[in-house]
C-alpha cells in the first residue's frame, strides 16, 4: 500500500537538488492517437476495421493484413504481467536521476504486449495488472502498470509522481495573468483540481499583486477570481488598492467570500 504523501519539507540550500528536465519526448506522429486519449485519461490503441485486429505500437498500416484503416478504441487495459526488470542504469538524464526503476511487460486480454512502467503496488511477475495511459511532464502519453484493485493513496506512489503532472503539493506558475489566455488558465486550474482531487469545490486566483508588474490598461491590483463548483466554473475581475501584503489579503478574502456566495444552502 502506498504511504500518504506527507507535504515537502523546506529545501536545504547546501543540499544537491534534483536536475530539472523532463521525460524523453520524441514521439512519432503516428502516436498522437494515444497521446490524446492520455490526456482524458483513457488507454487508446488502433483497431482495424477490416481484420479487427487490435495494434501496438501504433502504426499506420496493419500488421496482419496492411489495411490502413485504423481506428482508435478504448481499451480496459486489464492483462497479465509476465515479466519484471529493474534498470540501474540510463543514458537518460531524466530517469538516470530516478534510479533503480521498475518496468514490466504485460500481455493484455486483447492481445498485444506492452512494455509499462510499474507502480509501487504492483507485485512480482507473474500477477494481474491494469495498464492506464497518463501524460507525462513533457505532455507526452506514458504508459503505467496498476495494481487490479484500487487501494487508499494509490496517487501518491512516487513512479506515479515522477512520470504524470499530479498537481498535489506543486505550485503552478501563470506567466501571464493579465491576457486572455491567463484568465483562461485560472478557470482551467479551478477545474483541474476538482477534476484531479475529486473535490466538489475549488477556487483559483490570477493577478498582479506589485509593486511591478502592471499597466496602463492593467494596473497593480487587477485580479482574476475563478470559483468551481460541483462542476460549474464561474470567474469575475476585481481591483484592489494597497501594497502587496494588502492586496494578497483582499484577494484571499474575497475569495472566500464569493466561495461562500455561490455554495448551495
Amino acid at each position: 500500500m502506498s504511504m500518504p504523501m506527507m507535504r515537502p519539507k523546506r529545501k536545504n540550500p547546501i543540499l544537491r537538488t534534483r536536475v530539472m528536465n523532463l521525460p524523453p519526448s520524441a514521439r512519432g506522429r503516428v502516436a498522437l492517437g494515444l497521446t490524446a486519449g492520455a490526456a482524458e485519461g483513457r488507454l487508446m490503441l488502433q483497431v482495424c476495421e477490416r481484420c479487427a485486429s487490435l495494434q501496438y505500437p501504433p502504426r499506420e498500416a496493419c500488421a496482419g493484413c496492411l489495411s490502413p484503416e485504423l481506428r482508435w478504441r478504448e481499451q480496459s487495459g486489464e492483462g497479465d504481467l509476465l515479466a519484471v526488470t529493474i534498470l540501474r542504469h540510463s543514458n537518460d538524464l531524466y530517469f538516470r536521476e530516478r534510479l533503480p526503476w521498475r518496468i514490466g511487460m504485460v500481455k493484455l486480454d486483447a492481445g498485444p504486449t506492452l512494455i509499462v512502467h510499474l507502480h509501487g503496488e504492483v507485485a512480482e511477475a507473474p500477477c494481474r495488472v491494469r495498464v492506464g495511459a497518463r501524460l507525462d511532464r513533457s505532455g507526452q502519453a506514458v504508459l503505467i502498470g496498476f495494481p487490479e484493485q484500487e487501494t487508499p493513496h494509490m496517487a501518491d506512489d512516487p513512479v506515479l509522481r515522477d512520470m504524470t503532472s499530479d498537481p498535489k503539493f506543486r505550485k503552478v506558475l501563470i506567466t501571464d495573468g493579465k491576457s486572455p489566455v491567463g484568465q483562461a488558465v485560472a478557470r482551467a486550474m479551478a477545474l483541474g483540481a476538482v477534476y484531479r482531487s475529486l473535490a466538489e469545490v475549488a477556487v483559483a486566483v490570477t493577478g498582479i499583486a506589485g509593486p511591478t508588474g502592471g499597466s496602463t490598461e492593467k494596473p497593480v491590483g487587477t485580479v482574476w477570481f475563478a470559483w468551481c463548483i460541483q462542476g460549474v466554473c464561474t470567474s469575475e475581475m476585481r481591483q484592489f488598492e494597497g501594497d502587496r501584503a494588502a492586496i494578497r489579503c483582499a484577494t484571499v478574502g474575497h475569495a472566500l467570500n464569493g466561495l461562500l456566495d455561490r455554495l448551495p444552502e
